[in-house]
């Protein structure tokens, strides 16, 4: 018979071991079964939430950038009937941007400068709002959610 490193026996026959030694690498066996457990459960739980949180958060981004190309689509429109319906000024933020929605590559959130990116665009609305003398912010009602709470 073989003798195991971890429980080596002490003489001749059965090996002569204290039984509390077996109930102790029992609760550490179930810990590391337990550990084991719940770290594959989180894993999976974790790639939904993740899934759940993207889907989300792309809703939302996708809405805004949607606005804001409906936003100049319209004023184009006016702006081709009546030339002199805006500034100048205006016309001219209207074009920087859409310039800046459509150099934005909208499904790569992995590029170093996409939140600065989104930013400088919502930026630049507010100021082709403001030069147009238009009172319009963007909102999503259906997906925005209550903050967290614990």
């Amino acid at each position: 018979m073989a003798e195991n490193p971890r429980f080596p026996s002490r003489g001749v026959g059965a090996p002569d071991e204290d039984p509390f030694d077996s109930l102790v690498m029992a609760e550490e066996r179930f810990n590391e079964m337990g550990f084991e457990e719940g770290f594959q459960a989180g894993k999976v739980t974790g790639k939904q939430d993740g899934f759940k949180l993207g889907q989300d958060k792309g809703r939302q981004i996708g809405s805004e950038y949607g606005f804001y190309l409906g936003f100049i689509s319209t004023w184009r429109q006016l702006l081709q009937k009546d030339s002199e319906l805006a500034k100048p000024k205006a016309v001219k933020a209207l074009g920087i941007l859409h310039s800046l929605l459509v150099s934005f590559r909208l499904e790569d959130v992995t590029q170093e400068n996409y939140w600065e990116d989104f930013k400088k665009i919502r930026d630049k609305f507010k100021q082709v709002a403001s030069l147009l003398n238009v009172s319009l912010d963007f909102s999503d009602k259906d997906t925005q959610k209550p903050p967290l709470s614990f």
